[in-house]
C-alpha cells in the first residue's frame, strides 16, 4: 500500500519523519513548560532553544523534492491545495504533480 508512494520510492520517507517526530515533541515539550508554574531565566533559553532546534527540525519536511524534475512538493501542494490539506496530499502523492512521472 506504502510502497507505491512517491515519497518511498525516491528515499525521502526519513524526511517526513523527521519532520513528524519534531512537530509532536516539540508540542508535547512547549505544553509541559507553559503549564509550569514557576519558570526561571534558564528555563525560558531552554524553552527557545526548544523551538530553535524544533523549527530546523520541521525544515527537514519542506526539503522533499521530486526525484525527476527537482520540483519541491510541499511548497507546490501548499500552493495548489487548500491549507489543511497540504500534508494529506504529500503524503498520498504516487505521482509528482509537475511532471507526472511515478
Amino acid at each position: 500500500m506504502f510502497n507505491d508512494l512517491l515519497i518511498k520510492k525516491s528515499g525521502q520517507m526519513w524526511k517526513i519523519y523527521i519532520f513528524l517526530i519534531s512537530i509532536l515533541s516539540n508540542s508535547a515539550f512547549l505544553i509541559f513548560y507553559l503549564t509550569a508554574n514557576n519558570l526561571n531565566l534558564y528555563d525560558i533559553y531552554f524553552l527557545l532553544l526548544s523551538i530553535i532546534i524544533g523549527s530546523l527540525g520541521m525544515l527537514y519536511g519542506i526539503f522533499i523534492h521530486c526525484p525527476y524534475c527537482g520540483v519541491h512538493l510541499p511548497q507546490y501542494y501548499i500552493g495548489k491545495e487548500n491549507f489543511d490539506r497540504w500534508l494529506i496530499s504529500l503524503l498520498n502523492c504516487k505521482t509528482c504533480p509537475a511532471c507526472k512521472k511515478q
